[in-house]
């Protein structure tokens, strides 16, 4: 037990949590693109419409979350 007011240590990261959670997003990933393919081609008629978004959506929550983290 810590007195109140003493410095704590700094803590570690979850290597483990966050190895797992990179596997699942980059195979969500994959799962968007191979299975959205067609309605995309046939929708805009350009196959890798809907990555494209998932991926520059991921990138503005990311950086988002970087920013409001400090």
């Amino acid at each position: 037990m810590q007195k109140i007011g003493s410095p704590q240590k700094p803590h570690q990261p979850d290597f483990i949590l966050i190895g797992i959670l990179a596997s699942l997003i980059l195979i969500g990933i994959l799962v968007l693109a191979t299975a959205s393919v067609p309605y995309s081609l046939k929708i805009t008629g350009t196959p890798n419409y809907f990555l494209f978004k998932q991926l520059i959506t991921g990138l503005v929550g990311l950086v988002a979350g970087a920013k409001t983290d400090r």
